[in-house]
């Protein structure tokens, strides 16, 4: 897609949106029901253009690393979620093998020790492909019924 096209993308994204909340936060009880499924319409497309203008957006270079290991200063540790007195979950984004990847994952204190290690549960995605699983989080979020 061209840069114009993006940005025309976008500006419907936006409209769209805007008609959403419109749609959404309306008390009329007449019409209640069509007026849902139009919600939920308009949330399935506007995730799907969310997925398009992911995929749109211009192709970088990718950096040449030397050795397949962690370079720890392009760790970015963005969160940390606690799970339990000796566990959490970290989302980190860094490069490995060349490639920038966002990893959430499971770390736990093991027996004896005082400091945090990663554990295998977790799972390690290509930055280029974030949006598909943003994507999916939402959808798995408004099955539950917990909105966008």
């Amino acid at each position: 897609m061209t840069p114009e096209q993006i940005e025309e993308l976008k500006a419907r994204r936006d409209r769209l949106a805007g008609q959403r909340e419109a749609l959404a936060s309306a008390d009329e009880p007449e019409g209640a029901a069509a007026r849902s499924q139009m919600v939920a319409d308009l949330d399935a497309l506007l995730l799907k253009i969310d997925g398009t203008l992911t995929g749109a957006s211009p192709k970088r270079r990718k950096a040449r690393v030397l050795r397949p290991t962690v370079d720890h200063q392009q760790v970015v540790d963005l969160t940390r979620i606690r799970k339990t007195d000796r566990a959490e979950v970290r989302v980190v984004v860094k490069e490995w093998k060349g490639r920038r990847t966002v990893d959430v994952r499971l770390w736990y204190l093991p027996d004896g020790e005082t400091e945090m290690a990663p554990s295998r549960k977790g799972v390690s995605i290509d930055a280029a492909k974030l949006g598909a699983l943003i994507t999916a989080l939402r959808l798995a979020g408004q099955h539950l019924g917990g909105g966008s």
